[in-house]
């Protein structure tokens, strides 16, 4: 999350860690399905769920704003 969807953002890093995390979403769900349930498999299946959720505002949020700052959307001004 840190590398993709930190402080400095772009589209191909955005896309990146999108493909990452549903790829790992869906292991994630592949092994839930098949296993019996705890504490801290029901936690990781919702961070990664958290983390998608953010990633997806990330990449639909073209403005630099606050101090999320996307490197590729040069024309768009810091507000």
């Amino acid at each position: 999350m840190w590398h993709y969807v930190g402080l400095a953002r772009s589209a191909r890093r955005l896309a990146r860690a999108l493909r990452d995390l549903n790829h790992l979403r869906q292991d994630i769900d592949d092994f839930y399905r098949a296993t019996r349930l705890n504490d801290a498999l029901i936690g990781l299946r919702h961070s990664v769920q958290a983390a998608l959720i953010v990633a997806e505002a990330a990449q639909h949020n073209r403005a630099s704003r606050g101090c999320h700052y996307r490197d590729d959307t040069k024309g768009t001004a810091p507000i």
